[in-house]
């Protein structure tokens, strides 16, 4: 057990099934903490919600139906948000600050800044992806983009442990902002799942047949992660080869249209998402593991998505975009191939040879049941554990 200290963390969004916070927060509770996470408001979730090692203090903002989404109404719901977070760090008194993502980050620097007359509140900056390239940038006006780069840069300095979710941008940030430390790299990696039970939950489903193989992306159903090129790759896969869409998103109306377009809709199915709980027991059912990210952005080129490790912890061969911390995890623990995810015949190749080579497959299957080992949750946790212990001893 560590001495205990509250943590506020804030988070700028409802926090509804964001499995990263939702793990951390709840490791740090399991190891003695006191954690509360301050989040926003919104229809039909509850203000104040008791997770077994951590609350929920989500807050309800005056300005939020009363004006539009325009810039500045935007940015006068930010100015509320920050003050009530204010108000509610008086109230939690925190030891430490963690800030999840850019966004939160001038509302952790005002807090500390109010309240730090009484004691060392300590300030953590919890980065899930690199702001700086990030695809919202890409639709943002420039003076924006430029103001919110502009707050990571002058806060970033002035946090006490910086935290990122690959080795990629733990680089590029520590390059850009002259950093002393590199940033501590915890990924988003899901729990061990110690029994696979081999269901064929997609087959009964869908009335697929017994002999034909699935081909599974899972995940937000949007732009940019590959799944159009996944889709035309099927008028070039076997016979025996399906795909399944598992997930929510609005791309699913249009995927649906190309998939009777290209005239594959008898070998592409949707399922819409499942509980998180249940997830692997699907993810277990399929045969080959999508992650075909674009390179739209610097950060989705440097990044690592959950559902790769999803793949391995349901024990299914992966194959994913040939980007550097990806094609690193394949290539370490030999758990699948990369390709390039703007050339379908290149998908649709590597789909029938993973697929139709008995002995390869065979392998990579075993390799991702000695990979889950190291790759889940349990095991990478211990590295926020170490992180707060030496912020503590400090």
């Amino acid at each position: 057990m560590i001495e205990l200290k509250n943590i506020l963390m804030v988070v700028q969004n409802d926090f509804v099934n964001d499995s990263r916070i939702i793990k951390e927060a709840n490791i740090l509770g399991r190891c003695g903490f006191n954690v509360k996470v301050l989040a926003l408001h919104n229809k039909g979730l509850k203000e104040e919600e008791k997770f077994e090692y951590f609350i929920v203090k989500r807050i309800k903002l005056n300005t939020r139906d009363r004006l539009s989404k325009n810039k500045l109404s935007q940015i006068v719901k930010y100015m509320e948000f920050k003050k009530k977070c204010l108000q509610e760090a008086k109230k939690f008194n925190p030891d430490i600050v963690h800030c999840h993502d850019v966004y939160t980050l001038p509302i952790g620097k005002v807090i500390i800044k109010k309240l730090s007359n009484t004691k060392k509140i300590k300030l953590i900056y919890d980065s899930h992806e690199l702001w700086s390239q990030a695809s919202n940038n890409l639709s943002m006006p420039n003076i924006l983009v430029k103001l919110q780069n502009n707050i990571e840069k002058n806060v970033i300095k002035k946090c006490d442990k910086v935290i990122t979710v690959s080795d990629s941008i733990a680089q590029y940030l520590m390059k850009q902002y002259k950093l002393e430390k590199k940033p501590t790299i915890i990924r988003n990696i899901p729990y061990m799942k110690k029994e696979i039970t081999n269901k064929s939950i997609f087959h009964e489903k869908f009335n697929i047949e017994k002999n034909k193989k699935i081909v599974l992306y899972q995940g937000a159903v949007g732009k940019g992660r590959g799944i159009e090129n996944l889709i035309n790759a099927m008028q070039y896969t076997k016979d025996n080869i399906v795909l399944v869409i598992l997930g929510n998103g609005s791309m699913v109306k249009k995927y649906k249209e190309i998939a009777n377009k290209l005239a594959v809709k008898d070998k592409v199915y949707f399922h819409s998402a499942v509980d998180p709980k249940e997830l692997i027991d699907y993810t277990s059912s399929a045969n080959l593991g999508m992650s075909l990210i674009f390179n739209i952005c610097l950060s989705y080129y440097y990044s690592l998505p959950n559902k790769m490790f999803e793949y391995i912890q349901g024990e299914i061969p992966v194959l994913c975009s040939n980007y550097p911390d990806m094609k690193e995890i394949i290539q370490n623990y030999g758990v699948g191939q990369t390709v390039e995810p703007n050339d379908v015949g290149e998908i649709a190749k590597a789909i029938n040879e993973i697929l139709s080579k008995d002995d390869e497959y065979c392998e990579y299957k075993n390799n991702c049941k000695i990979a889950k080992e190291q790759l889940n949750w349990e095991k990478e946790s211990n590295i926020l554990i170490q992180l707060y212990k030496d912020i503590i001893d400090f």
